[in-house]
């Protein structure tokens, strides 16, 4: 009897320390952001309203995979006030290790991460003009380890229900690095076999450069990136020139393009935290030139209430 204690004993060790360690080894979180206020629009028609800024609910995960690979994951929806769960913001699988990680599904491109994120820093009122700064369906994409002397990284764009029957839509390269406290980023975009209304427009090529430095307490940014005709389905090619400024709770961004009324977009941001990391509000200043006929310079303001939610979350 007593031996039978001892193996039951055992036993339970055993499965105790296997269901810590797993506890260890799997992470899943679930959270909740809800972000609602006050907006105003002078074009087509001012308007002032009470609206849903980017509501959304999150999951992350990851599991350890052994020699020193681990599967990580990241599941994103947007939702409103009317419609509900009405959007995927992101939805990818990956893998992570010492090469770097390598991930499926909706996600921002390599361009974005290598040149147009040092400038999109403002919750609402950024990314009028810059390349790449939306997500993408059926992005496959590649990044290299962070500590690396260069963080290389290229994405490509396989979208669904391709009426072009290509089998690659867009290609991305792009790549990283730091020098002193100069942070560079430099990328290439293609897009194959482009279309607008269902006119085929060929390749399209965009190109860009991107600089972050501190400036006494602040961060400094500017990003370069020229787009031809065919990616911006033009008569002409383009150019824009960005730049951001950041200290403390405040952070600025003004954007200018090369076209016939020079567009250009003016965002002043404020941020201040409410309930510890909980809550925080932030209000927005714009002012955009659209370029659109019978459309005068549109002046918005926002200010925004932020609710972060931890639902549940398990592991470490």
């Amino acid at each position: 009897m007593q031996r039978k204690q001892l193996v039951v004993a055992a036993a339970a060790c055993c499965l105790m320390s296997g269901f810590a360690y797993a506890q260890e080894q799997i992470t899943s979180e679930l959270d909740a952001s809800l972000r609602l206020g006050l907006g105003l629009n002078t074009e087509p028609d001012a308007e002032l309203t009470f609206e849903n800024y980017a509501s959304r609910i999150r999951w992350s995960g990851s599991a350890d995979a052994g020699k020193g690979l681990k599967a990580i994951s990241y599941l994103e929806f947007g939702f409103d006030q009317d419609a509900g769960v009405s959007n995927t913001r992101h939805a990818w699988l990956g893998v992570e290790g010492d090469f770097g990680t390598l991930k499926g599904g909706k996600q921002y491109s390599a361009f974005y991460d290598a040149v147009t994120s040092a400038v999109d820093i403002a919750y609402w009122g950024s990314c009028y003009h810059e390349l790449s700064c939306s997500r993408s369906s059926s992005v496959i994409k590649f990044t290299g380890p962070e500590d690396a002397d260069i963080q290389y990284m290229a994405s490509t764009i396989l979208v669904p229900n391709d009426t072009d029957n290509d089998f690659i839509d867009g290609i991305d390269i792009g790549a990283r690095t730091t020098s002193g406290d100069l942070s560079i980023g430099a990328g290439a975009t293609l897009l194959i076999g482009n279309s607008i209304g269902g006119m085929d427009l060929g390749t399209g090529v965009g190109l860009g450069l991107s600089v972050s430095k501190p400036v006494d307490e602040a961060t400094v940014s500017l990003s370069l990136q020229f787009a031809n005709e065919d990616y911006i389905g033009g008569d002409d090619s383009g150019f824009v020139i960005a730049g951001t400024y950041s200290k403390d709770q405040y952070y600025g961004i003004v954007s200018l393009a090369d076209s016939d009324n020079t567009p250009f977009y003016i965002t002043l941001g404020y941020e201040k935290p409410v309930i510890n990391d909980r809550a925080f509000t932030y209000f927005e200043l714009s002012a955009v030139e659209p370029d659109i006929d019978g459309q005068d310079i549109d002046l918005q303001a926002r200010a925004v209430m932020v609710f972060n939610m931890d639902l549940l979350s398990m592991g470490r």
